[in-house]
């Protein structure tokens, strides 16, 4: 909605709840865009930080839409992210580490290496990877998604430039600072001459 956009999720609430009720008596419980309003709503929870009815929410669509479009399906992969992500945020790794393989391994299927939605899930599960401290494997994933993120949005790209920063904050955890300098100083040369020098994010 206009007001969840504005971050006025006060107000925001009340007219997500209506929409999905009414999309529930018009289209049904088992209808896809029901699902997409019960999502915002479940997304609008998760903001919130109200993990257990977001979680509620997240299980419905994901059972909506694996009947709708069967299980290996991208928006089923949406589901499971939105699950992995609540998962890391409580605290669940296991389960969120299972969340975000079978979206990748869904997405793998679907549209193979070089499609962006199968680059973010290789980016999620490594962001999931070092929440739980595990630099080495999230690394593997990093630069796996590395040469194929520059194919598929070219060396000067943001999502590139970001990539480059996570690959140059995981080596700089464990202490390797030769290769965590190396690819921030790229990841500051993309943002340079996209953005100029003087720009807010490159200083950032």
């Amino acid at each position: 909605t206009a007001w969840q956009d504005l971050g006025d999720l006060v107000k925001a609430e009340p007219l997500l709840k209506r929409a999905v009720r009414i999309k529930r008596k018009h289209l049904g419980d088992k209808h896809a865009s029901t699902a997409q309003t019960m999502l915002a709503l479940g997304q609008m929870q998760y903001t919130k930080g109200n993990y257990p009815e977001a979680r509620r929410i997240f299980r419905q669509v994901l059972a909506i839409d694996t009947a709708v479009y069967g299980p290996n399906h991208p928006e089923v992969a949406i589901d499971l992210t939105h699950l992995g992500n609540l998962a890391d945020r409580s605290g669940d790794l296991r389960r969120g580490e299972r969340m975000h393989r079978r979206a990748l391994k869904i997405l793998l299927k679907r549209f193979g290496k070089k499609h962006p939605h199968t680059l973010a899930a290789m980016q999620n599960l490594a962001g999931h990877y070092i929440m739980r401290g595990d630099i080495e494997r999230a690394l593997r994933y990093l630069h796996l998604a590395r040469p194929l993120m520059r194919q598929v949005f070219g060396a000067h790209h943001p999502k590139y430039a970001k990539l480059l920063s996570e690959i140059g904050t995981a080596y700089r955890v464990t202490g390797h600072y030769a290769p965590a300098r190396k690819a921030l100083e790229e990841a500051l040369r993309v943002q340079e001459k996209r953005l100029g020098r003087h720009h807010p994010s490159v200083a950032d």
